[in-house]
This record gives C-alpha cells, sequence and structure tokens, in this order.
C-alpha cells in the first residue's frame, strides 16, 4: 500500500513521511511477517530453479525500475536530510547497484545465497527498512513483496521442480536466509570495509 503525498505540502509531506516510516518501524508484527515470510522462503542454487525465480522478478521488472529511478532522483536531489551522509549515500548508490544487476545480469550462480528472487526480498526489504528520507519508496518496494507473497511465490511448492538441468544427479543445496539477518552482517561488513 502506497501512501498518498499528493496535495501536500512540504512539510505536511515530510511529517507523514516521517511518520508513516515510524509506524513501520514500530510495528513488530510487521517485521515478524517479513521475517518468517523470507525465512520459510527456499533459496536455490540449482540453476533451472534460479531461472525461474529470475522470471518472477522480471515480471515485476517495470515496477522495480521505477523504484530505483525514484531513489536515484532522491540521491540526486536537494532534499536529502542534513543527516545523510557521504556514507549513506554511497551505501544507497550499492543498492541500486546490486538490484540492477540482479534485474539485468543475472546468471545462474551456484551458491544458494544469490538466488535472485530471494537477493530481490532482501534488497526490496531493505529499502522498506531503511532510511526516513525513503519512506513512500520503501512502501511501493514492499507492496511488491506483498505482491508475491499473495500470489504464493514463497510457498515452497510455488516453482515446480521439473529438472530441465544436464546435472539432474547433482545434489543442490537450498538455503533459508533471513533478510534481516542478513542486512545485520551487510551492514557490519560495511562499516568494517569503512
Amino acid at each position: 500500500m502506497s501512501v498518498d503525498l499528493t496535495g501536500l505540502s512540504g512539510h505536511a509531506r515530510a511529517a507523514m513521511i516521517r511518520q508513516e516510516f515510524m509506524r513501520a518501524k514500530e510495528t513488530h508484527p510487521m517485521r515478524i511477517e517479513a521475517k518468517l515470510m523470507v525465512r520459510n522462503f527456499r533459496r536455490t542454487e540449482k540453476p533451472s530453479m534460479q531461472r525461474k525465480h529470475h522470471a518472477c522478478v522480471l515480471s515485476q521488472r517495470d515496477r522495480i525500475q521505477d523504484i530505483l529511478d525514484r531513489v536515484q532522483a532522491k540521491l540526486n536531489s536537494d532534499t536529502l536530510p542534513f543527516h545523510f551522509g557521504k556514507e549513506d549515500k554511497e551505501y544507497v548508490v550499492q543498492w541500486v547497484e546490486d538490484v540492477e544487476f540482479i534485474l539485468h545480469y543475472f546468471r545462474p550462480q551456484a551458491d544458494p545465497r544469490n538466488d535472485p528472487l530471494g537477493r530481490m526480498v532482501d534488497k526490496l526489504y531493505w529499502l522498506h527498512q531503511s532510511y526516513a528520507c525513503f519512506a513512500a519508496i520503501g512502501h511501493d518496494a514492499k507492496a511488491i513483496i506483498d505482491d508475491w507473497d499473495s500470489l504464493g511465490m514463497f510457498e515452497n511448492d510455488a516453482f515446480s521442480d521439473d529438472s530441465d538441468d544436464d546435472e539432474a544427479k547433482v545434489s543442490y543445496a537450498t538455503l533459508c536466509c533471513d533478510a534481516i539477518e542478513l542486512d545485520a552482517a551487510a551492514e557490519a561488513h560495511r562499516k568494517v570495509a569503512a
């Protein structure tokens, strides 16, 4: 669900975004729901399944590209808060590059952590939970995740495994990940690298 900001003045718009962001941050059941949904999604390193997951991501390409464009426009604008520093901007620029990579340059990989649907959910969920200045865009990102959830994409049997891989005899790994844990690990790595 998007927050309608049309017709609001600059201060009213900022207050509405801040209020909605704080509501989202303080809504504990929402965090638990998102955490459980992502945890239950089984990521795979099997190439055929990764291709199916990528097709699912591409089904929302226009909406995701719109989110990327809006994030980039926000980064290029003068409306970022004073406390949004250079490191924050670099982190969001890297986030944009990661999402573009998943959309446009995906290739199946041997690591289930690189499953394209799982990674996209992580990225969209991070935007939803990140900086207050991206709250309205983050709500649209969460709407994509909610749409996938309502379509049953996170059910373990949502994607049939009619293996079109020659490696059918190979045992492929699956991984249940947690977006919050992955984001915490990425944030810790970012702080160490800086």
